[in-house]
């Protein structure tokens, strides 16, 4: 049996999509350092249906909706010029709002895994330091301190006719913080450049779909 145009074998079909973004960018000489500042805007709006059973019947279709807001705004000082050192240091925030629901069409009947709401801040502090020892030889050092929280709610799915599997309503929230330094010594041969470094890496935790199965 045929499928339905762009919706067989299990594929999915993108029935709206809306994203806007708009970044900013700013600088201020002030001498022996600079300030930049840097904003970013995110807003998308997405529908995505998927035809699980690839045909023409409407056996187990889903549809994933999601919307999500995005911004973050970041300063940094620097120094300017030629320097035995030279440094930077700054500051950093990133907020997101997401809203993801997933309903199931299994012919008479449509379910939902609950819409969920994931609120995300991040806050950080940075600063690197580069020492010339010679016009070849270079030391860096830096750090960064991170802070992520994530609050999770999950809700009954508002799409009508559609029943919600998990308990609802649900709600939790998580933190974690890291301090992530790093060290380079590098040596610049003009054409080619050698260095080892030592870095500590970190990534928050999150949350599964839906959040009560985890």
């Amino acid at each position: 049996m045929a499928g339905r145009p762009g919706a067989a074998g299990g594929t999915g079909r993108l029935r709206s999509h809306v994203r806007r973004t708009r970044h900013a960018g700013l600088g201020f000489d002030l001498g022996s350092t600079q300030l930049q500042s840097i904003s970013t805007y995110a807003w998308l709006n997405n529908r995505l249906i998927f035809d699980a059973d690839g045909t023409s019947s409407r056996l187990v279709d889903a549809t994933v909706f999601e919307r999500t807001t995005t911004y973050s705004q970041e300063l940094q000082l620097s120094s300017q010029g030629t320097n035995t050192i030279d440094w930077i240091v700054g500051a950093f925030y990133f907020h997101d709002d997401t809203a993801f629901d997933t309903t199931i069409d299994v012919g008479p009947r449509i379910v939902s895994n609950g819409l969920q709401k994931v609120k995300t801040e991040s806050y950080a502090a940075f600063g690197q330091a580069t020492w010339h020892l010679s016009p070849a030889l270079s030391f860096i050092v830096g750090g960064r301190y991170s802070h992520d929280s994530k609050d999770v709610e999950s809700l009954a799915s508002p799409n009508r006719g559609a029943t919600t599997l998990p308990v609802t309503p649900y709600a939790d929230s998580k933190s974690w913080s890291k301090f992530t330094p790093s060290a380079t010594l590098q040596y610049d041969f003009g054409n080619t450049l050698v260095y080892g470094k030592f870095a500590r890496g970190y990534k928050s935790g999150g949350f599964n779909y839906p959040v009560q199965n985890q």
